[in-house]
């Protein structure tokens, strides 16, 4: 009886252990006692509406080779700007575009508390997209260094307010060269079956 009290005490200290570990862990992550972070489920964001996105580009830092500029032809359909003979797979641009409209954030930092953009990887984003909306809007989004404590990107319209912390699939998409993009050709074997 004895023997399992111990073990019971044992497991518990270590429970007691780990868990005040975690908590100081996720209490690292703050970068500035300063900031303003408001730490929520997750929760989703729309940076712009996905019916009015009409044109879309990104760079990646990660990648120079990777970047394509992409409108949309006759509403529904999406080609490349700088090759629009180049066959695409329009539906992948479209899921690109629904990721970017549609993220999850874990946190977001309000600005005017953060001293220097440089910290968070804005003086060179590792991604950068930008939208022309219906209308002729413009808006560009910066995507900083990645957190590996909150498990993604830092995200900011650039001239924004307001700094997020991002979870999302869409950069997956932004590592693509414009051949990435292509529609595969039929092989003669997929001809003749």
């Amino acid at each position: 009886m004895k023997k399992k009290h111990l073990q019971l005490i044992i497991i518990l200290t270590l429970c007691v252990i780990f868990g005040a570990g975690y908590l100081w862990m996720s209490g690292a992550e703050n970068q500035d006692a300063s900031e303003t972070i408001t730490t929520e489920d997750t929760e989703e964001i729309r940076l712009i509406s996905e019916m009015t996105v009409e044109e879309i580009s990104y760079e990646s830092a990660e990648n120079e080779a990777a970047g394509v500029a992409f409108a949309l032809r006759d509403g529904d359909v999406w080609y490349a700007k700088d090759a629009p003979e180049f066959s695409i797979n329009s539906e992948e641009v479209a899921t690109m575009v629904h990721y970017l409209c549609n993220m999850d954030v874990t946190r977001t930092i309000d600005v005017i508390d953060v001293t220097e953009l440089s910290d968070y990887g804005f003086d060179e984003p590792t991604y950068k997209i930008m939208t022309v909306q219906s209308g002729g809007s413009e808006s560009t989004f910066l995507f900083g260094n990645y957190n590996d404590i909150a498990g993604g990107y830092y995200l900011m319209e650039e001239g924004g307010n307001e700094i997020c912390v991002v979870n999302t699939i869409l950069t997956t998409y932004l590592e693509r060269t414009l051949e990435h993009w292509g529609v595969a050709e039929a092989t003669e074997t997929d001809a003749e079956e």
